[in-house]
């Protein structure tokens, strides 16, 4: 019951891991680095040369999402307006079902942002 697309933001929210060149403060030179992502946030780097961890701290984390989940929020009036348009006869009935899940989604977002990997 959820809408058009949430399968694709479900998968941009998950943690990727990529490599590419950037500085790295204890060897003091551009190296190879892994870089994890939640989404579209940058969480640490990790130097493939020496091993050094370098996490993106949470300030930076929390203003960066916040300022992605205003995106979204502004977005949200516009993608309503576009499934009642194409005359989605579900749509009102799957709001609460959607509300509901869109909570558990967020709250599951921003504990892979903020809380340390097991």
């Amino acid at each position: 019951m959820s809408g058009p697309g949430s399968k694709a933001v479900e998968k941009e929210r998950e943690k990727t891991i990529a490599e590419a060149d950037g500085y790295c403060l204890e060897c003091g030179k551009v190296t190879h680095n892994s870089a994890v992502y939640v989404g579209t946030m940058l969480k640490q780097r990790t130097c493939l040369e020496c091993g050094e961890v370098m996490a993106a701290g949470p300030e930076a984390m929390g203003r960066a999402y916040l300022k992605e989940l205003g995106h979204r929020a502004l977005k949200k009036p516009e993608q309503f307006a576009k499934e009642w348009r194409a005359g989605q006869a579900d749509f009102v009935l799957s709001l609460p079902f959607r509300a509901v899940s869109k909570s558990i989604r967020e709250l599951d977002y921003l504990c892979k942002l903020f809380l340390p990997e097991k």
